[in-house]
């Protein structure tokens, strides 16, 4: 279920990115921050009752991936900030505005509606 909602969720933001007139780069970057979303949910018992602190799956993610040096810092984004909302009533950080990063707006775009499993 996991793998079948990142790929979803992967195959929509990159239409909405090329809709966007994103070049090939940010495209991959896209593709690879959206299908490594929720990667930290492979070490959350239940994503459900989660909190939003430092154990939120976003940071488990992360904490995984951030060393890798074929992860990019677009990437990393998307994954670190994939819960947070324009208002700042999201997680992990709860930043606002132009605080989140635009492609992080545009793979909580291709969630809404996609099988309702963030």
């Amino acid at each position: 279920m996991l793998f079948l909602h990142s790929f979803n969720v992967c195959v929509i933001s990159v239409i909405i990115g090329m809709k966007m007139g994103l070049d090939r780069s940010k495209l991959k970057e896209l593709a690879i921050g959206t299908l490594f979303h929720d990667i930290g949910k492979i070490s959350v018992a239940d994503h459900r009752q989660e909190e939003y602190n430092e154990e939120h799956h976003t940071w488990k993610g992360f904490n995984l991936l951030r060393k890798n040096p074929e992860i990019s810092k677009l990437s990393l984004g998307i994954i670190l900030q994939h819960h947070e909302y324009i208002d700042g009533s999201g997680a992990p950080r709860g930043i606002k505005g132009d605080e989140i990063h635009l492609l992080r707006n545009e793979r909580n775009k291709s969630c809404q509606g996609n099988n309702g499993f963030h």
